[in-house]
């Protein structure tokens, strides 16, 4: 018979575990990836669009344009999340989705 005692303590292990896992990950992503000409390339990618679009957005219909844009958005993510997750593709250079999802809206 399963006990509680013996549930709390799997997870508390499984939350160590995880705790490690993200701070190898950190370590790695920050000697391998942090300020490489590739993550250099992310940041632009992810600025320059935002530039653009500031100077060529008509103002009159900026809403529609913000509406159908997040639409668009939230629909892409999470067939981005859907397919990382099943390994369909893979990112080898990426910047950690905490930073940028902030910056993205």
């Amino acid at each position: 018979m399963i006990s509680i005692d013996n549930i709390v303590e799997n997870l508390k292990e499984i939350r160590l575990l995880e705790d490690k896992l993200y701070h190898l990950e950190l370590n790695g992503w920050l000697k391998n990836e942090f300020l490489t000409w590739e993550w250099w390339m992310l940041v632009g990618f992810l600025i320059v669009p935002w530039v653009i679009w500031v100077k060529l957005v008509k103002r009159n219909i900026i809403l529609e344009i913000l509406l159908f844009g997040t639409i668009i958005m939230m629909i892409t993510t999470l067939l981005d999340v859907v397919g990382a997750q099943y390994s369909f593709w893979d990112y080898p250079h990426c910047i950690p989705t905490d930073y940028s999802l902030g910056l993205s809206f």
